[in-house]
């Protein structure tokens, strides 16, 4: 049943946004289910694979700009020819969803028909948040005919860990969209938080028993970190294919708007080492491009996932960094 005590109205919790002191991200409460074995799921169903998108996985976390006067629609067209050979990863951020009328932002099914348009694989994010079953389950047909590649399942992060003062409610969670989303015969891809308390592996194998084809880890720590991570996830049973965090970030601005987030650890020192370079574009593209690829040679990863805003303020100039990123990490992963 719904934990009445967590205020996300989780089942399959703890979600990522447990605090080091193990207080709800929420309003500190104590996360009634950091001290639990994770729930099991009763079926174990085959999940599709997204490792036939492109090998490597390369996954660039896309956003519309807020507030932004300038032609979207070209703008997408220009991240469809930056972001060849990689899939796009488009957001449902808690401070600027997509489908919010005043952000200049268009409809998600739109921008996956137009970076499809490109060849550019779409992974479409549903959360729980001021969302129903029913409400996820309508999403979810929507991208998947407008021909998304996936649907990333997340609980979704509150407004009030980012600040945010507003009414909010939680009518599903990551693993019932999961389901949903196998219901609809679309790939559906999950996230994980390492850094945050409780059993993560155990949320791990929760999540794959759904019906989840791919999990896009979180930022937590160095890349011995991750690799050790993933090594404890396959003894413990995880098959499906893992995704390892890349910060995308160009200036100190860039940095604290990634780690606003919760649940989240960058690798020690990755920051400064940016942000006290004389040229700080170079030294992020250098770190970036450095990280993916002892990553990379663990063999213990599919690909990456490129999140952050890249120290660009102008928006073209966002896609055009974020391209040459992504394609950088490509030609430098084998």
């Amino acid at each position: 049943m719904i934990d009445a005590a967590c205020p996300k109205s989780m089942r399959f919790g703890p979600c990522g946004g447990v605090r080091a002191d193990l207080s709800c991200e929420v309003d500190k409460r104590p996360c009634p289910f950091v001290h639990d074995t994770v729930q099991s799921l009763p079926q174990l169903p085959v999940p599709q694979t997204l490792l036939a998108l492109a090998h490597p996985l390369v996954i660039v976390d896309v956003r519309a700009p807020s507030a932004w006067t300038g032609d979207v629609r070209r703008l997408w067209e220009q991240t469809g020819r930056a972001l060849q050979g990689c899939v796009a990863l488009l957001g449902e951020h808690v401070d600027n969803p997509p489908t919010q009328d005043d952000s200049g932002a268009l409809d998600p099914a739109a921008v996956v028909e137009i970076l499809g348009a490109f060849d550019v694989p779409v992974i479409v994010t549903v959360t729980g948040r001021d969302r129903d079953l029913d409400d996820a389950r309508r999403q979810i047909e929507k991208y998947r005919a407008a021909g998304a590649a996936a649907i990333h399942c997340v609980t979704g992060d509150h407004p009030a860990a980012m600040g945010l003062v507003r009414p909010t409610t939680f009518g599903c969670e990551s693993v019932t969209i999961v389901g949903e989303a196998v219901d609809a015969d679309i790939a559906a891809t999950v996230g994980e938080s390492p850094a945050s308390p409780g059993d993560r592996l155990g949320r791990l194998l929760l999540k794959e028993r759904a019906g989840a084809s791919a999990c896009i880890l979180n930022h937590f720590g160095s890349a011995m970190d991750m690799i050790e991570f993933a090594v404890q996830a396959r003894a413990s049973g995880v098959r499906m294919p893992l995704v390892a965090p890349v910060p995308m970030i160009g200036d100190a601005a860039s940095a604290e708007g990634l780690a606003r987030f919760p649940g989240l650890r960058l690798p020690p020192g990755f920051v400064r080492r940016i942000v006290t370079a004389s040229d700080p574009a170079a030294a992020a593209r250098s770190a970036a491009i450095s990280l993916s690829s002892e990553l990379a040679r663990s063999g213990q990863f599919a690909g990456v996932n490129l999140s952050g805003a890249t120290g660009a303020a102008d928006p073209w100039e966002r896609v055009r960094v974020a391209g040459e990123l992504a394609c950088a990490i490509l030609e430098a992963w084998d």
